[in-house]
């Protein structure tokens, strides 16, 4: 038997990791892992989820990005001791490459894999399955973003944090970038006057009530959070239409709900929409105007 191990961290203790990416991008290594062992007929182990992430909890954030609270192996996927005995084997294959020959890999080799580079092409034409499969794996606090009534919402995921502040950069496509709070206000302005009352824009965000001031002050706006990031994706997933990020949190929460989207301009990062799908994915700058079709598109969302 081939073992594959999704590898979040190069610094980890039987449990526990120290600093990695952010929760999008450690999915992206876990479904690129489960497909390769689908694909190939490998072992999946089941991945080291919590970590100790020092940034978060220095700039008070909501949700401190432990990440220990967001699924349980309910797949049976190997882990325990046996686990821990795999991962740290002599010879173990090393792989963070898009294209990885897995020809290559002989039988009872263990591979650990780490490549996440923010692009879902190969994703795309299973999501389905990889909503399922998150789904299955859900803990009850992340659950919790399963649960009401989605339907006449409009999500908005600020992200703040640990971005940074270059309007250049940010104008010029570089990630990990803040959009201005101006940014989302327009956009929700703009929809407002599509939609009318009786539309509830729900903010999903890392930031403080002081740096949303602008954008809480908008009647029909709120803040919520689910319990942790994950429960967060799930409900960002849920409404008709997502005020998006540059993010790949943003991009995980488009892809699972293939929901429409507007973005900051050079901010979209990828179109995660399967071929066919009936809604959009625009980009939008605060003085600019939605085209006619998108227009439409918004109120046949809503049924308006």
């Amino acid at each position: 038997m081939t073992f594959i191990y999704p590898q979040f961290s190069d610094f980890e203790l039987p449990g526990v990791r120290l600093a990695g990416p952010g929760l999008g991008n450690l999915l992206l290594i876990y479904f690129r892992a489960w497909l390769a062992a689908r694909e190939h007929g490998y072992d999946f182990i089941w991945p080291t989820w919590p970590s100790i992430k020092p940034g978060a909890i220095l700039r008070r954030e909501k949700d401190k990005r432990f990440y220990g609270d967001l699924f349980r192996n309910r797949s049976g996927y190997t882990d325990g001791l046996k686990k821990q005995l795999l991962i740290h084997r002599r010879g173990a294959i090393r792989v963070n490459e898009r294209d990885y020959d897995f020809s290559q890999v002989g039988d009872g080799q263990v591979i650990l894999y780490s490549y996440f580079h923010m692009d879902f092409q190969d994703l795309v034409p299973h999501a389905d399955e990889i909503r399922e499969e998150i789904v299955r794996n859900l803990s009850r606090k992340s659950a919790r973003g399963l649960e009401g009534d989605m339907s006449r919402c409009v999500n908005i995921h600020v992200r703040l944090g640990d971005f940074g502040k270059n309007q250049n950069a940010l104008n010029a496509g570089k990630d990990n970038m803040r959009i201005g709070i101006g940014w989302y206000a327009a956009t929700v302005r703009k929809l407002k006057a599509i939609l009318g009352d009786g539309i509830v824009f729900n903010i999903f965000s890392d930031g403080s009530d002081e740096e949303l001031k602008e954008l809480l002050a908008i009647d029909g706006t709120r803040r919520v959070f689910y319990g942790n990031s994950l429960a967060d994706i799930l409900a960002l997933s849920r409404a008709p239409l997502m005020i998006a990020s540059g993010s790949s949190f943003s991009l995980w929460a488009r892809f699972l709900g293939q929901c429409s989207s507007i973005s900051y301009p050079n901010q979209i990062k990828d179109r995660v929409l399967k071929p066919g799908a009936s809604g959009f994915e625009i980009e939008c700058a605060e003085d600019g105007e939605l085209p006619e079709a998108v227009k439409e598109t918004v109120r046949a969302l809503y049924a308006l």
